[in-house]
């Protein structure tokens, strides 16, 4: 009978390396690569430049109406994150209230939105959907819909 022999040859594997932006391991496509993705590529650069980047992932399907709000909506928060112009003595300073709020079903928080005048609002039903307006940002959790209002 004829002996089989079996031989082990290693085959090509990828390296592994890690992202120097975000900082996990990957397996690279090249041997020279130092980032996982371009985001992350991105991000470095323009962090190391001293600028700040804001990627946000929305549905295939959003309408323009939606990511116009989105894109208010992260305005809004990068306004008011900025320093703000030491206020004048003879001025008054305007607090904001904000106010946050956990409901477990649609019929209860429409009920809520419309207490507080917010008639056309659509709730997220995808798990982290966020719905944004001014003063009102709904977000789709796994156990309800938390709300946050300014006012």
């Amino acid at each position: 009978m004829d002996e089989i022999t079996l031989i082990k040859t290693p085959m090509f594997s990828k390296p592994k390396t890690t992202c120097q932006s975000c900082g996990i391991e990957f397996i690279a496509n090249r041997n020279d690569a130092k980032f996982c993705s371009s985001s992350c590529r991105s991000r470095f650069w323009l962090g190391k430049n001293n600028k700040r980047i804001i990627s946000i992932t929305v549905p295939a399907d959003a309408d323009d109406r939606f990511i116009e709000l989105i894109k208010a909506r992260v305005t809004e928060l990068k306004n008011t994150y900025h320093a703000a112009p030491a206020a004048e003595a003879d001025q008054p300073e305007v607090v904001t209230r904000i106010e946050r709020k956990f409901f477990e079903t649609q019929k209860e928080t429409y009920q809520y939105l419309e207490s507080l005048g917010f008639n056309n609002s659509r709730l997220p039903l995808v798990v982290n959907g966020i719905f944004c307006d001014v003063g009102l940002t709904i977000k789709k959790t796994e156990s309800g819909w938390e709300i946050e209002v300014k006012l």
